[in-house]
């Protein structure tokens, strides 16, 4: 998508007049087959897309422990989930939008995982930064571990999608 000269993307102007997108961005969500993800996450990215202010760059990982489903599967699981939340949805554009998303399974030891994240960063150039949006149960602390011990959340950011105390 090309970004709307005068610092205005989908209408949205930040107050220096300049394009408010961020840098690439390399979009993770852990949980992703879970109801966060699908009714709120999900919908959000693609609507954000629609209004020009997702990055000119981006791609977004799905992973979650329970699910060995392919980066088809998961194309097709957000795809209803935009259509349930959002509504209807042309085919050209679901195609641009889903060349953007791939899963890949999560495990304490998963090369698969580190190999996807590494490789959207590759890709997607030396200003790429990574975002965790972690849609998991807040007491699963090991998925915070895993990311330190596979030194995948130096320099990245995350985002802590459940509420506390409940």
């Amino acid at each position: 998508r090309a970004r709307p000269p005068g610092g205005s993307v989908g209408g949205v102007t930040n107050r220096l007049g300049t394009d408010p997108r961020p840098p690439p961005q390399v979009v993770v969500v852990l949980g992703a087959t879970g109801d966060l993800a699908r009714r709120k996450l999900f919908p959000c990215l693609f609507h954000l897309w629609q209004l020009g202010l997702m990055p000119e760059g981006f791609r977004i990982i799905g992973s979650s422990r329970a699910s060995n489903a392919t980066s088809e599967a998961f194309r097709d699981m957000v795809l209803e989930a935009v259509r349930a939340f959002r509504g209807e949805v042309g085919p050209s554009t679901w195609r641009e939008f889903a060349d953007h998303l791939e899963f890949a399974t999560a495990s304490d030891e998963d090369g698969e995982f580190t190999q996807a994240v590494q490789a959207a960063a590759n890709e997607l150039g030396p200003d790429a930064q990574t975002l965790f949006c972690l849609a998991i149960p807040i007491t699963t602390e090991s998925a915070v571990r895993t990311l330190g011990k596979l030194r995948m959340a130096e320099g990245a950011k995350v985002v802590l999608e459940k509420p506390f105390g409940t």
